[in-house]
């Protein structure tokens, strides 16, 4: 669902080479725990560099240092455990029943804000925690989940672990819309993902902006904030033409509901119906220079026993993958070892695990450098 931006000037969208998730991660990685601006990715230089920030047991004895390795010493201390946070608001049909859930980013259980540094990285940290921590049983049964997607996360295919059938891709609003995004949105259509259109304002920017996008979407979100009630009906009349469904969002009232549906809105969301709801579950911490360290190994394709040992080593990322595996409980017994997990899931599939999990702590570089302030959005707002 959308959340309320400050109003600001047109983006200028910055022309860049568009990278590969893990040589983002790395980039980003480098220049968090270095802290300098120009570095070369020199193996040896940010080896030597990185601060060891994690400290060793009381009267343990620290690993060797990886030889040759670009990345920090990891100590190997047991699982540490947090709590995970979401939101989850529902989405109802024209007859009051659920038939969705919007699945929205939570920082803590109290405040007043959810703090949003990366779209990419608020994104990765609820799909994290759906996957890794509470499952998407929990938290919406038999129904759809709608997770907001940016272009980095579509362009970087962060959506591969994701049942199609489960999850619905919100398209951002602000996105920049051409052929590579496109070919990224053909690639997820044809996985059998259904896309919706976010915060969608009628006007002639919007409507030249997205036509491009049209033939592959499901849904239109139209937020109640930002389109005048001729506008809603306008909209009602040009999507349903075009087989789309609308979804109308913050509705807040009886009157506003009945005259959404009126015009043909087939789903609603809103405070008239219920706010999002907190939900928590515990989550089993894993470092991004642990996660790298896996990623690079895979980068290597390892063998399934050496995979394994290696594994065996962090035991954090291990507990998390047993999670993972196991948050699916449709159509296979309980898996208790790492191997079978590798086994079951496959090297692919867990390095975007990894690639997931890893975004979920830094975002990419371009969102964490080139953007200097955070966004603070109202949990009443959601």
């Amino acid at each position: 669902m959308g959340r309320r931006r400050p109003q600001h000037p047109p983006v200028r969208h910055r022309k860049r080479t568009h990278l590969r998730g893990d040589e983002v991660a790395l980039r980003a990685l480098s220049n968090e725990v270095v802290h300098v601006y120009d570095i070369h990715f020199e193996v040896m230089h940010f080896y030597r560099s990185c601060p060891q920030s994690e400290a060793t047991p009381k009267g343990a004895k620290a690993p060797d240092p990886i030889p040759h390795s670009p990345l920090p010493t990891v100590y190997h201390l047991p699982p540490m455990q947090s709590l995970a946070y979401l939101a989850r608001q529902p989405i109802l049909d024209r007859d009051g029943n659920v038939f969705a859930y919007e699945l929205l980013f939570r920082d803590s259980p109290n405040s007043a804000t959810a703090i949003i540094a990366s779209d990419v990285q608020a994104t990765a940290q609820v799909l994290e925690n759906v996957l890794n921590s509470i499952g998407l049983e929990r938290l919406v049964g038999g129904n759809k989940a709608f997770v907001n997607c940016s272009r980095e996360m579509l362009l970087d295919n962060l959506f591969g672990l994701l049942d199609p059938n489960s999850f619905v891709l919100e398209i951002l609003e602000d996105v920049q819309v051409d052929r590579a995004l496109i070919r990224a949105i053909e690639r997820h259509k044809s996985c059998g993902f259904e896309l919706a259109l976010d915060d969608f304002i009628m006007n002639d920017e919007f409507l030249n902006r997205f036509e491009p996008l049209f033939k592959y979407i499901s849904y239109v979100k139209m937020d109640l904030a930002d389109n005048s009630p001729e506008a809603m009906d306008k909209a009602a009349k040009f999507f349903m033409a075009k087989n789309i469904k609308l979804l109308a969002e913050k509705v807040e009232d009886e009157e506003t509901f009945k005259r959404c549906k009126g015009a043909g809105y087939e789903y609603f969301q809103g405070f008239f119906f219920a706010k999002p709801e907190l939900v928590t579950g515990q989550k089993i911490d894993a470092t991004s220079a642990a996660i790298l360290q896996i990623i690079q190994l895979l980068h290597t394709h390892p063998t399934l026993e050496k995979l394994c040992e290696e594994l065996d080593t962090q035991p954090d990322i291990s507990a998390n993958l047993l999670q993972f595996v196991n948050s699916d409980v449709h159509n296979k017994p309980a898996i208790e070892t790492v191997r079978n997990a590798i086994v079951w899931v496959g090297m692919k599939k867990i390095q975007e695990w990894l690639k997931l999990m890893l975004y979920a702590r830094i975002g990419t570089i371009f969102e964490l450098k080139l953007n200097s302030t955070q966004r603070y959005v109202s949990i009443d707002d959601a």
